[in-house]
Formats: structure tokens, sequence, C-alpha cells
């Protein structure tokens, strides 16, 4: 098909923690507050810090839809006494730890609120034994403005594993369900009068204490290798952190433990219902009380998951470590294929690049894409520098400093990865084929995040970006979902556009959750000359040749080409074959399927035992027709899998479907039709307090927008013609 470059020449000439548990008196500074994170002038007993956040999630419970800025209020009640009041989507509360640090006990809440302004209560808060202890309130009616609601917390610890160090937060159900679901005038807010801490003292003392060390060991190697650790109690609290657990930048703070999320179900495999867990460099100390243990050790998908149980009792020698030895299932490095994670924000300087890469190498990622994140106001997760200065990597392990921007809920969030400088040009935030032609001059590679989500109105972003070239890939799988629509429909226009995975860190998933493999086909050993091994990894992540996973691996070839390759039609039959495997510590696999043009041609499904963790898929196909094909694979609970693209072109070097390019076309110009009618909403840009001038750059930008829609609707109504 005819590139929109080579068209516009034709048309015109024309010139983007005790133990690990942080206290009260021990907040890190806040030099980057990408949550809005806000102290609140509210005090009431027992409780040493109120908090809200402009995006805030903690405990299972978040805040998103409707979100405004927190306001304090006064209220008369029926005996004429007047409360100071806040009126917020979301508040949090730090419990002083003078009152109440690492307990285990039943703690009730008591809220005093308004019940005309309060439509529900949601509570979270930090538990023993659960990641996500949340729970919703019921209001009942009452005959006065101001009601007392009594809540019981079941095992309470508070640790301040909570959002900005605290330990219990409320929202309401209304602020957590999906904007379309909501009336404009729909209230997501509550309306808290005052709050009562009462304890029940019935935590038990801990028992006598011991030291114990640990060693983790890559079996392959023989050496120490970095892991995630999870280590609970018999009751399957997880235990106290030891000081050499690894600090973690997570959004404004640096933490010890964290946990896997449970956004979207299926969630992401974990052998224990505890979900919290800390990494380690090498080796790990720490101080336990007597009893049995359970400790669970992964280092990603390649590994086998080691999990056993100890019993501390006083009998184990300090200085005497216990090894723990990780077995590797498949060695992909050895077979050319690397993974990476494109889509990771952590605030970095220099001084950080160690103990990052430590985190990075206990999930087993080789390269991870470090994302500073712009908006039309600001911008977070600063990088320290770019290019090849900002680059740390150790062995094939690499940091690679990239950009998530130009990014509105408007037209998408753009992402450019391997940068040598970023660009940050409010006056044309919305001219995002600016940003993405510097960066591709700068020879960075570039896509869109969040690709089929539906949330920030990617389709119309891709519509608008992908016919001038700019766009190298598309974000399909994060948060234990893949979503190809979008994609599909751009492959079925004769577009050639790798898939991605990013876990979009500390968003959803820890990093590495999901990967994008890419195939490097060079020995860097021996052959010194080429290119790093980094560097290659970009160049054949845009030519395609990867797959997308989150834990299978998964192989495509079509008559002995690999995914990202192009084949010309022929009168020969296409000889397809390819596999799917997993290690099934993590699921079992459930079906692989062939995918012609977006539509699925044979599917093979797992049936045996044996089958369970492989499944192979062969099959033979005549096409006299242009298009594309590529695998798809699913395990029985979570797992997911599908490779990048394998083109087929007729003559003209075109390998669009045929039968789909009336309707994937009208789609495109119906998008265009929406964006250019379209009015901004302020309120729905994820850090709505630092882009309060957001519709007035878009106002200002408005004409020169619609210039370039019009440029290229006349492109797809000439593929239409």
């Amino acid at each position: 098909m005819i590139s929109l470059q080579a068209f516009l020449v034709l048309l015109i000439t024309f010139t983007l923690s005790i133990h690990g548990h942080e206290t009260a008196h021990q907040h890190v500074k806040i030099t980057d507050n990408p949550r809005g994170v806000q102290t609140l002038n509210w005090q009431v007993d027992n409780v040493s810090r109120v908090i809200t956040a402009g995006y805030p999630e903690t405990f299972g419970i978040f805040s998103f839809a409707h979100r405004q800025a927190a306001d304090s209020v006064s209220i008369i009640d029926n005996d004429k006494k007047t409360y100071s009041c806040i009126k917020a989507n979301f508040i949090a509360f730090d419990i002083d730890d003078e009152f109440a640090f690492d307990i285990d006990e039943t703690v009730t809440i008591e809220l005093l609120i308004d019940t005309l302004q309060t439509p529900s209560i949601y509570i979270g808060f930090d538990q023993h034994s659960n990641a996500a202890a949340n729970q919703e309130i019921k209001i009942s009616a009452s005959a006065t403005r101001l009601s007392t609601v009594q809540i019981k917390l079941d095992r309470a610890r508070f640790v301040n594993r909570g959002i900005s160090g605290t330990d219990l937060a409320l929202t309401t159900l209304e602020t957590m369900l999906p904007e379309a679901e909501l009336s404009a005038d729909t209230n997501t807010t509550l309306t808290l009068c005052d709050l009562k801490v009462i304890r029940s003292h019935k935590t038990v003392s801990r028992a006598e204490q011991f030291t114990f060390n640990f060693k983790f060991i890559d079996e392959q190697t023989d050496k120490p290798t970095a892991v995630r650790v999870g280590l609970y109690n018999e009751q399957g609290s997880s235990a106290p952190i030891g000081e050499n657990a690894l600090l973690v930048k997570y959004y404004e703070r640096e933490i010890k433990e964290l946990n896997l999320r449970n956004f979207y179900p299926p969630y992401q495999f974990w052998p224990i219902s505890n979900r919290y867990f800390f990494y380690v460099s090498e080796s790990y100390q720490t101080t336990l009380p007597k009893g049995k243990y359970t400790m669970v050790v992964t280092k990603g998908p390649e590994y086998r998951i080691k999990q056993f149980e100890f019993i501390v009792n006083g009998k184990q020698q300090d200085n005497q470590p216990l090894e723990i030895k990780l077995q590797r299932w498949k060695d992909l490095p050895k077979a050319g294929w690397y993974s990476g994670d494109v889509h990771i924000h952590m605030s970095r300087a220099e001084k950080d690049n160690e103990s990052i890469l430590s985190v990075l190498k206990a999930e087993d990622v080789h390269i991870s894409n470090l994302l500073e994140m712009t908006n039309s106001g600001s911008s977070h997760y600063p990088q320290y520098a770019w290019g090849e200065s900002g680059q740390f990597s150790k062995q094939s392990n690499s940091i690679i400093p990239g950009v998530e921007g130009p990014r509105t809920a408007h037209r998408g969030h753009t992402l450019a990865l391997n940068i040598n400088r970023i660009i940050h040009d409010t006056d044309n935030y919305f001219q995002y084929h600016k940003f993405l032609e510097s960066y591709q001059q700068q020879n960075a590679i570039t896509g869109y995040a969040h690709v089929g989500s539906e949330e920030f109105n990617a389709s119309w972003g891709l519509a608008l970006d992908v016919p001038f070239g700019l766009v190298d890939f598309v974000e399909v799988m994060q948060a234990t979902r893949l979503r190809t629509e979008l994609w599909y429909e751009f492959l079925n226009l004769g577009f050639k556009l790798a898939p991605a995975a990013g876990s979009d860190y500390p968003y959803f998933d820890q990093p590495g959750a999901v990967r994008s493999y890419v195939k490097i086909n060079n020995d860097f050993s021996t052959h010194p000359e080429v290119d790093t091994l980094s560097q290659q990894w970009f160049k054949n992540l845009k030519k395609g040749k990867t797959f997308v996973s989150n834990a299978p691996i998964i192989t495509f070839k079509i008559n002995e080409k690999e995914m990202g390759s192009t084949l010309k039609i022929s009168s020969k039959l296409l000889s397809i074959v390819g596999s799917i495997q997993i290690n099934t510590d993590y699921d079992k696999i459930d079906k692989l399927e062939l995918v012609h043009c977006g539509n699925v041609i044979k599917t093979a499904k797992a049936n045996s035992a044996i089958e369970r963790g492989t499944l192979s898929l062969t099959h033979q196909i005549a096409t006299k027709e242009s298009g594309w094909f590529a695998l798809r694979g699913y395990g029985q609970d979570y797992a997911l899998a599908h490779t990048g693209a394998i083109y087929i072109e007729n003559k003209n070097g075109s390998s669009s479907c045929t039968g789909q390019m009336k309707t994937g076309i009208n789609k495109m110009l119906e998008r265009l039709n929406l964006l250019a009618g379209s009015e901004l909403e302020p309120a729905k840009e994820l850090e709505y307090w630092e882009t309060g001038n957001i519709k007035k750059l878009y106002q200002s930008q408005y004409d020169e927008l619609n210039q370039r829609i019009a440029l290229v609707r006349e492109y797809y109504l000439k593929l239409l013609n």
C-alpha cells in the first residue's frame, strides 16, 4: 500500500518499615508527587496524619470517577453543635504508631458522616493476611443529618503499608465505578465529620526472636542471584521485613514491601493467598519469632517457583545461611529471546541504578524502559540523563530511559523508547506528530500505551498518527489483559505494527508482570562489533520480531520465516507451525489459536496431561490475497501470549486484508470525525489537578489539529476509493 508520506508528496509539498515497615516518623521527603498526595488540616485522636490524593489507590480501593479536590465544610447537627468536616472522594489515615503499630487484633472504627452527602462508604485497611482488605459499609436511613457508622476491622495490623504510609482509607462505591455507569450529577464524594479508632488490646506479645540468614543461588550458574520473596507465618501474615530487603521506588516513596495487585480477574498467579512480597539482591537476613514459616521465591516465569517450609526454634546458627537454589525452567536468552518491559515508572538518580537494576534482575527482565511521564502542565518520574548517559547495564540487564508523553485523556498516551532527549512542548502538546517525528529522528521507537482499554481515546490518536508512519508498536498486553481489536484493525489495513507489553508499574503490576520477548540473533560474546544487546532489542521490536506474554513461550513460523517477516503471495501452500509452552508452576495451557486477518481459522485445544505444559499447531493453507497471520495462546487461568504478525504481501507491497478494508477505513473516518467534533473534558485527565489550563491549550491548537485530521482523512478516502 502507498504510505502516507508518499501520498503527501503527491498531494502537497510541506515541510513527543520497623523491619522494613515505615514508621510514622520515617516518611521520605516527597520530591515528586505523581498521585497528588495532600496532607489535610484535620485532626482526630490517635491519628497522626490525614491525607487525600488526586489519584489514590490502596488496600484494593481506589478513586477515579468524578474526582474533585477535597474541601472543608461546616455542618450543624440537630443539637446545634458545629462540626468541621471533610468532603472528598478519598481520605486515608495514618494511625499514630504509639497508639497502634504492628498489632494483630480487631479494631473498631466509628465514623460520623453526613448521610445527605455520603452515597456509600468503602473502607480498605492494613490487614495481616490480605493485601486488599476492603469492604462496603451499608449506610442506614437516619432521622438526623449526621449519623454514626461502626465498622469492625478483623486482624488489623497497621504497619503503614497504605498510600503514603497510611493504615486505612475511605472512599465511595460510586467513584470506583466506570464513568460510563455514572450520570453527570452522581455524587461520588463522602463527607466525614469525625472518626474514632477503638482497640480491643488483644494483641499477643511476640515470642522470642532469632536471626535467620538466607542466600539465593541460580542453580544454572551456581552464583548468587536477585529474587522476589514472600515470607509468611502460620497465621498467613507476612513476616517482619529484614533490613537488607531492597528499597523500591513506588510513586512518591521508597518502600520495601509491595503486593501483587488484584485489579482484573483472573489475577496473576501467586501460590499464597497473602500477596505481599519483597525483593532481595542476593542474600537476606531477618529476625523472626519462633514458629513455622513458609517462603516463596520466584524469579520470573523462566524459573521454577520455590516454595518450602522451615521452623525457627533457636537451634539454627546465625552465621550459617540457608541456601535457596532457583532452577531454570527455560533459558530463553540462550535461544536468542530477551524479555523486556516497555512501560515502567520509577524516579531515578544515578545513585539509584544499582538498586533499581537488582529489582529488575529479580524479575528477570532484561530490557527495562524507565519512562518519565508528562502531562500538559508537568512531568513525573524524572530520569537523570538521556541517551547513552542515562543508560545503565550489567551483563544482559539494562535500564533505558524513555518517555510516556504526550499523554492526554482526549487522544491517548504515547510512548517513546530509547530517546536521546525529552521533549515537553506545552504550546504544541496536542500536536502529537511533532513529538513523534522528533523522537523517531533520534532513532527512538514510538508507540501508544493502553491500546484497547478505551480509557484515554487511544483509538482516536492511532487513527490520526498510524498512517503517517509515526507508530512502531502498540501496547496490547497489560494488567493480565490482552486487547487486540484496535491492533488487528490497523494490521487489516496493511500497516505493520509490533505488539508490546508494559506493566505500567506502579499503576498496575510489578515490573515484568507482562513482557515483550524480542528475538536477538547476534552472539554478543563473540561479535563485539555489533550493536549492544539493548539497541538490537529495540531494532527488532520495531521489526515485529517479538511476542508478548505474561508467562507462556509462544513460537510461530510460516515457511520457516519467523514473526515480523514478510512473504510474497505465491501459488505454493503456506506451511504454518506454532507452539506454546508454559512453566506449569504458573498455569496450564488451554488452547492455541491461529489468527488470519483478525479471524480465528484454526484452534488447537489441550486435552491430555502432557499437553497442559505444551501444545502445538500445524496448518497448511493456500492464499491468493495479501493479509497477515499470528498466533495467540491462553492458559486455563490467567496466562496469555500473542506473537507478532507474519505478513503476506501482494505485488504492490501491501499486506492489507481486502475483505476488511472498507469496514476498517470507515471506522477510522468515524473516529477522526469524533475527534474533530469533540470537546475536551479536563476532569478526565489523570493528573487533573496539574492540567487546569488544558482546555485553553486545546482550543489554541484546535485549528492546527483539524488541519492534520483533514490531511489523514483524505488519505483514508483515497484508500477507500
